[in-house]
C-alpha cells in the first residue's frame, strides 16, 4: 500500500490559487503504474485551474517513489513499430521540419530510442534522458548518448532542439522543467511537446471520467492557454494531433470515413446513450497536442 499523499494547493502550472475539485478519478483494478502493479491508499482527485485552464490530479505519489518505479520498468512507452510508422502524418511532418543535420537535439524521456532513432536517420546528433535502466541500456546499444538524469549533462552541452514526447502529463513541477529546458537550450533553441488536450471536447465531456486519467502516473494536463503565457518561451506552434495512427482509427472522423452515414449516425446514436458513462473514447477530435516552444 503506497500513501499518495501528495496535494497542492496552488495550481501546479501557473501557481493560481483559483483551483476547484473536478471529481474523483476511478483507476482501473489492479492499478498499474507502467504496468507495475501498485496499491494506493487515497483516491485520486481531479482538478482544474480557473486562471490558467489546465487541470492536475490531487493525492499523487511522491517523486521519489514514482522515481524508483520509472528506473525499475521494463515497459517501453514506444510500441514495437518505429516512430514514423506509430505517429500520425501530421506530428512527421512537424518533427521532420524543426530537424536541422548535425546539430545536437535531445529527448527528454526518450525510453528504447523510437524517437532518437528517427532523429538520427535525419542526420541529427542524438541525446537522450531516461530513467529506466534498461530502456536507456538498449539507447546506449544503438548508438545515442543517453544520460540517467539532467544532472549528468555536461554544463557546456547546449541542444538546438528538445524533445519532450508524452512526458509533461508525468511531470511534479512544470516550471522548474520549463527552466531546466531553457537552461539546456542554445540561444533561439526550440522546446516541442506532445501531450494530452484536456479541453478537447472528448476531455470535456467526459470530465473525470476521461480515459487519459486512468493512468496513476499522469498528474498535468497543460492546456493551450498556459503555453501561449510562458515568459521564458514563445509559443509558435499548437497543433490538436491523434497521438498515434491507432488512437485516429479510434475516433468518430476516422468511422465517418470508414463507413458510411447511417452507421456513423448508430454509433452517435449509441454514444449519446451512454454519455454518464462516456470515457472519451471513441475520440470525438484530436485529443492530444504538439506545442513547438522558442526560447526567448
Amino acid at each position: 500500500m503506497i500513501d499518495n499523499y501528495i496535494r497542492y494547493n496552488l495550481c501546479p502550472l501557473c501557481q493560481s490559487g483559483l483551483i476547484k475539485k473536478v471529481g474523483f478519478i476511478n483507476y482501473p483494478r489492479p492499478i498499474n503504474f507502467c504496468d507495475q502493479e501498485i496499491d494506493l491508499k487515497l483516491k485520486a482527485e481531479y482538478w482544474k485551474c480557473q486562471k490558467c485552464s489546465s487541470f492536475f490530479t490531487q493525492n499523487v505519489l511522491d517523486e521519489k517513489t514514482t522515481r524508483s518505479l520509472y528506473s525499475d520498468t521494463k515497459v517501453n512507452k514506444w510500441p514495437a513499430n518505429s516512430f514514423a510508422q506509430e505517429k500520425g502524418d501530421k506530428i512527421i511532418e512537424t518533427v521532420s521540419s524543426l530537424i536541422d543535420k548535425n546539430t545536437n537535439i535531445l529527448d527528454i524521456g526518450c525510453s528504447n530510442g523510437a524517437l532518437l532513432d528517427f532523429l538520427k536517420e535525419q542526420g541529427a546528433k542524438t541525446f537522450g534522458v531516461e530513467y529506466s535502466k534498461i530502456t536507456r541500456s538498449e539507447c546506449l546499444n544503438k548508438g545515442h548518448q543517453v544520460f540517467g538524469s539532467f544532472s549528468e549533462i555536461p554544463g557546456d552541452l547546449k541542444f538546438n532542439l528538445v524533445f519532450a514526447f508524452d512526458l509533461f502529463e508525468h511531470l511534479y513541477d512544470p516550471p522548474s522543467f520549463l527552466d531546466t529546458c531553457s537552461d539546456l537550450l542554445a540561444t533561439g533553441g526550440q522546446l516541442a511537446v506532445l501531450t494530452g488536450n484536456p479541453n478537447c471536447l472528448s476531455a470535456r465531456i467526459s470530465k473525470n471520467r476521461w480515459w487519459y486519467l486512468i493512468y496513476p502516473e499522469h498528474i498535468i494536463f497543460p492546456s493551450k492557454k498556459y503555453f501561449s503565457n510562458l515568459k521564458r518561451y514563445k509559443m509558435e506552434k499548437y497543433i490538436k494531433v491523434f497521438n498515434s495512427v491507432g488512437w485516429h482509427e479510434a475516433s468518430f472522423i476516422y468511422l465517418l470515413n470508414k463507413f458510411n452515414i447511417l452507421k456513423f449516425l448508430l454509433s452517435i446514436t449509441r454514444l449519446f446513450r451512454r454519455l454518464r458513462s462516456y470515457n472519451g473514447i471513441p475520440l470525438l477530435d484530436k485529443d492530444h497536442a504538439l506545442v513547438v516552444l522558442m526560447k526567448k
